[in-house]
């Protein structure tokens, strides 16, 4: 397989503007042990990656409200209800933060997004135009072979 790395994207805390920590340059996902959470429903990859790296801090977050999907609805009640939500910042930036507020976390938790395809399918005219569309996209050449 030939597999190209597309993004590395990491998890930050998304806390509300007027929260304790939002002031922080950085913060430590221990230090938000004792806060509520909202997150997506158990069976998504982010729900999966952000109770993991809780878990492996030290803490099982409180999690008062699960939102599937909408994060929009979910920056909301992040800013109205006082909740913290771990998201990656890529994905997270897209939206309107009105209320909220990014803080990155010590903590290294990566995600990556690639494309994968198989050697032996060579230089296909679909192969060149993916290329090309994720040269466009992200900035960066991709030799798909």
């Amino acid at each position: 397989m030939n597999i190209y790395t597309i993004i590395i994207d990491r998890l930050v805390a998304v806390v509300p503007e007027n929260h304790v920590l939002a002031n922080n340059e950085i913060i430590s996902l221990i230090g938000l042990k004792n806060e509520h959470f909202i997150m997506p429903p158990k069976d998504t990859d982010l729900r999966t990656i952000a109770e993991s790296a809780c878990i492996r801090a030290g803490f099982r977050p409180n999690v008062r409200y699960i939102v599937s999907g909408n994060v929009d609805l979910t920056l909301k009640i992040v800013s109205k209800q006082n909740m913290i939500y771990l998201a990656f910042e890529n994905v997270i930036d897209y939206y309107d933060l009105e209320g909220c507020k990014l803080v990155p976390l010590k903590e290294n938790i990566v995600s990556s997004t690639a494309f994968v395809s198989e050697k032996k399918a060579g230089q296909t005219r679909a192969l060149k135009k993916i290329s090309k569309f994720l040269e466009k996209e992200y900035g960066k050449r991709f030799d798909i072979v």
